[in-house]
């Protein structure tokens, strides 16, 4: 069974699952290497590995796992998202995952770089 995290001697309180609110449909729009994908993955100890449709749709859910797997990155973002939503926040939140790269290699590094550049402008142009 998971371990909720525990935030200095409190437990974190919070929903087991959050949503970001990044415009997607506009960071989508974004041509580059690599598709801009909403991962929607998530596994829950009821219903194992599943795509997700709602919110609605987990609650009373246990997480296992979110969409973007067992990373430290998804624990930061889960607890920004958080606090977005806990004080009310206008500020957009969300969380890219990169592509896996084998090695070095300036180029795709730098072309990278664009295209998450051009996926963050394409959002803060929906403000």
């Amino acid at each position: 069974m998971p371990i909720a995290p525990k935030l200095h001697t409190q437990m974190l309180k919070g929903p087991e699952f959050v949503e970001f609110s990044l415009p997607v449909a506009a960071m989508q729009t974004v041509q580059g290497p690599w598709k801009v994908n909403d991962n929607h993955t998530v596994s829950t100890l009821a219903k194992g590995e599943f795509q997700a449709q709602s919110l609605t749709e987990l609650n009373n859910a246990i997480s296992v796992e979110g969409s973007g797997g067992g990373y430290l990155s998804n624990e930061i973002s889960y607890r920004a998202i958080l606090l977005k939503q806990q004080l009310n926040s206008p500020i957009l939140v969300g969380h890219i995952h990169t592509p896996r790269i084998a090695a070095y290699n300036a180029q795709v590094e730098h072309n990278i770089v664009e295209q998450v550049t051009a996926m963050v402008k394409s959002a803060a142009a929906t403000r």
